[in-house]
């Protein structure tokens, strides 16, 4: 007996042993109270099916009516060839095939990029509803993993093809066989019986049995230790080892072997540099700001931005990074300023250029600020054994007539007085340029942990293990999904093993690391103060009232491309809903929703809301874009989160992820100079492995899918191709006027112009 042991009517108990006259209440939907039951039943109606399918599979009738031709597309990516032994069923609406081994003889079948066609004689199936391929161990070879492409079945006599698109690899860790249903593109409760059948197994077999891999976890490896961070991180996809490394992760969701290849070559590259950089810094130490400059050559980056370094210290080019940098989210416009920051007219003496007082200014809606009071109570760490300390700042901005925002006010703790005392232009240039600075590296903690590892990264990924466990391969959201989701798991295992891990990289480059645990606080506080509604970015930009302000690029372009993507979003699910109840009724997807709320967000504790706000299932189609949305757009709004932070940390001053010293308090102002201010910048070996760690994270892969690209394709009708095809035209037209605004600026926001955001999160 190669397959169907009876797992599945023990595990959901026996519903066809009902006594005469009883039968399970089928439910009105997927939320009904009977829909437990009736799914029981359903799956065990499906393990008989596929009893059915085995019997033929294994039966000895010698019946060769029919020619079928299978053709079988290996991908071209590294190692995706197998030398192990693959086998095919296909089930039809009223048989199927004996299983059949796919081989030629004196031939290297499934070698990488092959497409090869293989033909058999056997019964007459009836329609083809789905195929059954397994790959098992040849006993002449040593095992290895196998990535297909896609499989093409055809009837000789019906003279058309059934197309089966995967793209996916394929190991023998299941002793499970492969239910393909991808040729097809349907909403579960449309299917019919087979083809539900068959899809109730495959998304079982994801959720449910022990030897498959599709299982939630909330162990984090730390040090030497194994840390359960249910009640404060979102669940992720289980490593089945101790060491909890990428290495061990399902071949399923890891990258590409060239993609790692790459990765891992820059990660050398840079170590050996840096132990140049390191040993030739033993003996030149930095005398000069203009010296950080030496680790900016060490790691040569040609951008169209470059030219901030020339003016990198000056008021207006904080203003421009504080709109179109590296952390462009948390800027807002006041009403009035909040008492812990007690600015005064006398602090404004000469600033302000309107002839209007501070509060008149606030009134006429020019004031805004920064508040990173998430960092408030988060360790720090020790470097040489001196503590490094952090400012939790605040920023109040201004924007004078010319229109070039500029900072007019920093505090840098959240309690007034002689140990956080205000910072104004009217201070000495030594003095403004180092609460500038000291703002700068906390607003890197807050960048690189919050706006872009917590909430472009760990957040997501629930969705993604929770759709790879709910969403059959025929399902629309599935397909529409997949490009963006699928290279997520491999990056956050890798952030988990080698990002946030003590002694990891974060670890050695940011201040809340260095030994302490401030990096997990600090993911921790972030999810404390997020919810569901904040991926909803272009809300998030109207709440922060910023949507006036001049010369935000960020803005306009963020905005353009949620309004694409949302009518991309709302075109795929019309196409495929046709009223609310389609939603209602698509068990898969609530079932989706369902998970990511129990099992992704629904342990974390001291949150806004529980699940963080997440729903638990869904009603209406609206409900489902919504949904949706928010899940593309953070692969959109990744693209800002992550790839300007080299641009703007490899001149170390700019952007310091670690500083040394401590802060300046009343008793130290008019004493900076700039050897003092030196004093507190980091070391060459710290500024080198900040730009060496930014770099490694904004690395654009060889491989790399954009957004208006479709490698992987998995539709096979026309109207999804023509809905996409839409949506490229759109981002063709955001990108043109995104250069042609490019034109007349000094230095141009290039960071979300479509052909550079990456179709999902990858890096």
């Amino acid at each position: 007996m190669w397959w169907g042991d009876g797992r599945i009517g023990g595990w959901a108990g026996n519903p066809g042993d009902l006594p005469p006259g009883l039968c399970i209440i089928e439910p009105v939907n997927s939320q009904d109270t009977n829909w437990v039951n009736w799914a029981r039943s359903e799956l065990y109606r499906g393990n008989s099916s596929i009893r059915n399918v085995r019997r033929f599979a294994e039966s000895k009738e010698n019946v060769k009516d029919v020619k079928y031709i299978v053709t079988v597309t290996t991908s071209d990516i590294k190692y995706s060839g197998t030398d192990d032994n693959v086998s095919i069923i296909i089930v039809g609406d009223k048989a199927a095939t004996n299983r059949q081994y796919l081989d030629t003889k004196l031939y290297n079948d499934f070698e990488k990029g092959d497409t090869t066609e293989y033909s058999f004689l056997d019964r007459e199936i009836g329609h083809i509803e789905y195929i059954i391929m397994k790959k098992e161990d040849s006993k002449l070879t040593i095992e290895s993993e196998w990535c297909i492409e896609k499989v093409v079945v055809r009837k000789d006599k019906s003279g058309y093809d059934i197309k089966f698109p995967f793209f996916q690899w394929v190991n023998n860790a299941s002793p499970d066989p492969l239910i393909i249903v991808s040729n097809q593109t349907c909403l579960p409760q449309n299917e019919s019986e087979i083809r539900s059948s068959a899809r109730l197994l495959e998304t079982s077999l994801s959720s449910h049995w022990e030897e498959t891999k599709f299982k939630w976890s909330y162990d984090l490896k730390t040090g030497d230790n194994i840390e359960d961070v249910r009640e404060h991180q979102p669940g992720f996809l289980k490593v089945h080892s101790e060491e909890k490394t990428y290495d061990e992760l399902d071949s399923r969701f890891q990258w590409a072997p060239e993609h790692y290849s790459e990765y891992k070559d820059l990660r050398r590259t840079l170590a050996m540099t840096g132990i140049t950089s390191t040993i030739k810094g033993l003996f030149d130490p930095i005398n000069t700001i203009e010296e950080y400059k030496d680790v900016v050559e060490e790691i040569p980056e040609e951008s169209a931005e470059a030219a901030w370094m020339d003016n990198w210290d000056s008021d207006e080019e904080f203003g421009r990074q504080t709109m179109n940098g590296m952390n462009p989210v948390n800027l807002h416009r006041i009403k009035e300023l909040p008492e812990k920051f007690p600015v005064t007219e006398a602090h404004m003496e000469g600033i302000l250029q309107r002839g209007l007082t501070l509060q008149e200014e606030i009134e006429k809606g020019n004031m805004y600020m920064i508040d990173l009071k998430i960092l408030d109570g988060i360790s720090t760490g020790t470097y040489e054994d001196q503590k490094l300390f952090l400012a939790v700042p605040m920023v109040l901005f201004y924007l004078p007539p010319n229109e070039k925002l500029s900072p007019v006010a920093i505090q840098l703790g959240q309690l007034p007085g002689t140990d956080f005392p205000i910072w104004t232009p009217n201070d000495t240039r030594e003095d403004w340029l180092l609460a500038k600075i000291w703002f700068r590296n906390a607003d890197a903690q807050v960048s690189q942990l919050v706006t872009h590892l917590a909430q472009s990264h760990f957040i997501l990924e629930p969705f993604a293990v929770g759709m790879f466990r709910s969403l059959s391969l025929a399902h629309p959201i599935h397909k529409l999904m997949k490009e963006n989701l699928k290279s997520l798991i491999a990056i956050d295992t890798k952030a988990r093993e080698v990002l946030i891990t003590p002694g990891g990289v974060g670890d050695a480059s940011l201040t809340v690391g260095h030994g302490s645990n401030g990096i997990i606080e600090t993911l921790t506080k972030a999810y404390q103060n997020y919810s569901y509604k904040g991926m909803n970015y272009k809300n998030d930009l109207i709440q922060r009232d910023v949507m006036e302000l001049p010369g935000y690029h960020h803005r306009d372009d963020s905005i353009k491309l949620w309004d694409a993507t949302l009518s991309y979003m709302q075109d795929m699910v019309n196409h495929f809903y046709d009223s609310d109840s389609d939603v209602i009724e698509d068990w898969e997807v609530q079932a989706w929703v369902k998970d990511v709320f129990n099992n992704g967000f629904g342990k974390m504790k001291n949150l806004q809301q529980a699940s963080l706000g997440v729903p638990s299932s869904l009603a209406t189609k609206a409900e489902l874009v919504e949904y949706l949305q928010s899940i593309f757009y953070t692969t959109v709004r990744h693209s800002f989160a992550n790839y300007y932070s080299f641009e703007y940390t490899r001149f170390a001053p700019n952007s310091p992820t670690v500083l040394r010293g401590k802060l300046p308090r009343e008793e130290d102002r008019g004493l900076a100079t700039m050897e003092t201010l030196l004093a507190s910048l980091p070391t060459k070996k710290q500024a080198y492995v900040a730009a060496a760690t930014a770099k490694v994270l904004t690395n654009r892969a060889s491989d790399e899918v954009y957004l208006r690209e479709t490698p992987n394709w998995m539709f096979l009708k026309e109207e999804p191709r023509k809905v996409f095809e839409k949506f490229v035209a759109k981002l063709d037209k955001i990108e043109e006027e995104i250069k042609s605004r490019n034109k007349a600026l000094a230095i141009p926001y290039t960071v979300l112009q479509p052909s550079r955001i990456t179709a999902g999160v990858s890096i």
